[in-house]
């Protein structure tokens, strides 16, 4: 073989190797970019799927009707520790849902208000009761 042969080898060699990085870079960049978006539709389609869960499991509700929406609870717990008139909102209820719902509750002259549990103190000391009620407020 002549010198000239062996270095259109190499020449070949060099330029599918260098073509075969390029195609593998661009996929790689390809990829990224693609995954990259996926995981932001798939986060923000987590996202909103919690926020309606946590509407719908919300044990503090709003009847549709032709006066507007009313405040409405169907939850039929009772605390010992609680007062009467105090309704403890689920752990999925959202503070915004709590402020509405009692805000709707003092609009309608109703004494009902809801609270969430702080969980916390019930953790350490391993007893409900001592979980504080706690009614979100609005600093607005």
């Amino acid at each position: 073989m002549s010198i000239i042969t062996n270095q259109r080898r190499v020449i070949k060699r060099v330029v599918l190797g260098a073509s075969t990085a390029l195609v593998a870079v661009a996929l790689g960049a390809g990829g990224y970019y693609l995954g990259n978006q996926s995981s932001w539709v798939a986060d923000s389609a987590y996202q909103d799927g919690y926020s309606q869960a946590s509407y719908n499991f919300c044990n503090l509700k709003f009847s549709t009707g032709v006066d507007g929406p009313k405040p409405y609870s169907d939850d039929i717990r009772v605390y010992e520790y609680i007062p009467k008139n105090v309704l403890v909102a689920d752990a999925v209820c959202t503070d915004d849902q709590v402020q509405s719902w009692n805000a709707a509750q003092a609009d309608a002259g109703s004494p009902e208000r809801a609270c969430k549990l702080d969980m916390d103190i019930a953790y350490i000391v391993s007893a409900l009761s001592a979980a504080e009620c706690v009614a979100p407020e609005s600093l607005n």
